[in-house]
C-alpha cells in the first residue's frame, strides 16, 4: 500500500499536479508498500525499503545534462534512437513514457513530444522532475504528459495530432513480458508498480492502435529476450508494413516501421 507524508501531500495540491494525484488517490491499495515523500531538495520521492534496500527512488534528469549537451551538438555516439529519429524535427507520440528518459532525450533533441504515462504514481514523479527550475525551459514546452493509457486513445483523438507524427513505444520493462529476465533496479521497481495495473500497455495493444490509426510510423524498443515480429503481428491484423530502418543497442533494438 503507498502512505503519503503530509508534506507531499500539501506539494501534490499545485495545479499541474492535481488531476493526477487525485487519480492516484483512487489506486494507493494497488501499489506495492511504499511511502510518497518530499525530499530536502523539494523533489518527490519514493521510499521503498524492500525493493530499493532502504535508498528512496526519485525521477531526476540531472544526470542527463551531459548526453543533453552532446545531443544538441549532434555528438550521437551511443544515442541510438536519436540517430533513427535523424535531423528533421518530428511529432512524437511517446505511448510509454515510464521515467521519461527517452521522451527527455528526443525532447533535447528537438522533437516535439506527447507522452502517455498510465501509472498515475509514475506520472506524478515525472511531471514533478519535468517541472524543475533547473530544466531547460524549451524542453519543458516540448514535451508534454498525460496520465492515460495511450492503447485507449480513438481515431478522432489521434486525428487531432499531425498525419506525419511517429509513434513510439518501449514494452521492454512491461510486467507480462519480463517476468524471467533480471533487470536493474528501477525497472524492477517499475515492473513491481505495474504489477497491479490493468496491462493495457501491451505490444500487441499499441500495434492495434497503429494499424487503425492513421499514424504511418512507428518505433519499437524491443529488447533481445523478446522474439516477437512487429512486421508479423501487424500483418495479422490486416496492416502491411516494412521495415524501415534498425539499430542496435547492448541487449535491445529500436525498429522502425512504416506502412506500405
Amino acid at each position: 500500500m503507498l502512505t503519503i507524508t503530509a508534506a507531499a501531500e500539501i506539494y501534490c495540491q499545485q495545479a499541474h499536479f492535481a488531476s493526477i494525484y487525485q487519480t492516484l488517490n483512487h489506486y494507493i491499495n494497488s501499489y506495492p508498500d511504499c511511502e510518497l515523500q518530499l525530499d530536502d531538495n523539494g523533489f518527490l520521492q519514493l521510499q521503498a525499503d524492500k525493493i530499493l534496500a532502504k535508498k528512496p527512488f526519485t525521477i531526476q534528469f540531472s544526470n542527463l545534462i551531459k548526453r543533453l549537451h552532446h545531443i544538441q551538438q549532434r555528438q550521437l555516439h551511443g544515442e541510438f534512437l536519436i540517430k533513427l529519429l535523424g535531423k528533421q524535427q518530428l511529432f512524437i507520440i511517446d505511448g510509454t513514457a515510464g521515467f521519461g528518459r527517452d521522451s527527455f532525450l528526443m525532447a533535447a533533441a528537438g522533437h516535439k513530444i506527447q507522452a502517455y504515462e498510465q501509472n498515475p504514481l509514475i506520472a506524478l514523479l515525472l511531471i514533478d522532475a519535468l517541472n524543475k527550475p533547473y530544466q531547460d525551459p524549451r524542453i519543458l514546452t516540448a514535451c508534454k504528459l498525460v496520465n492515460i493509457s495511450a492503447t485507449r486513445l480513438n481515431s478522432e483523438q489521434l486525428a487531432n495530432y499531425p498525419e506525419d507524427a511517429t509513434l513510439y513505444i518501449d514494452p521492454m520493462f512491461i510486467h507480462e513480458q519480463r517476468k524471467k529476465v533480471k533487470t536493474e533496479k528501477y525497472s524492477q521497481f517499475l515492473q513491481s508498480l505495474n504489477q497491479h495495473n490493468s496491462h493495457t500497455d501491451s505490444l500487441p495493444n499499441f500495434l492495434t492502435l497503429f494499424a487503425e490509426s492513421r499514424l504511418e510510423t512507428i518505433i519499437i524498443k524491443q529488447s533481445d529476450h523478446d522474439s516477437r515480429d512487429a512486421a508479423l503481428l501487424l500483418n495479422h491484423l490486416g496492416q502491411k508494413v516494412r521495415l524501415h530502418q534498425h539499430v542496435m543497442g547492448s541487449g535491445f533494438a529500436f525498429r522502425k516501421y512504416n506502412k506500405c
